[in-house]
């Protein structure tokens, strides 16, 4: 293989993946440290990724709940309110 054919779009590998076109470009830009010490590209508009790297990205990401859970406990702090869980 050459070194060219071992990188990938992040929207191919949102395919790869068996996602949405737009769910590594909306992970990357939404929850960017889940692309900690993974190698990225920008070559004109285009992230690319290596695809030996799209497992790890989703192997580094939590179960959609655990994000709600996230979000309402720091809402909760911010407007100071108790929730137990």
């Amino acid at each position: 293989m050459s070194e060219l054919e071992k990188w990938v779009t992040l929207v191919e590998a949102s395919k790869i993946a068996g996602k949405n076109y737009r769910y590594f470009t909306n992970l990357k830009n939404r929850d960017s440290h889940y692309f900690d010490d993974i190698e990225i590209k920008k070559i004109g508009t285009s992230y690319l990724i290596k695809e030996e790297d799209i497992s790890k990205v989703l192997s580094r990401i939590k179960k959609r709940g655990d994000h709600l859970k996230n979000r309402l406990l720091k809402w909760s702090k911010k407007a100071n309110l108790l929730f137990a869980f």
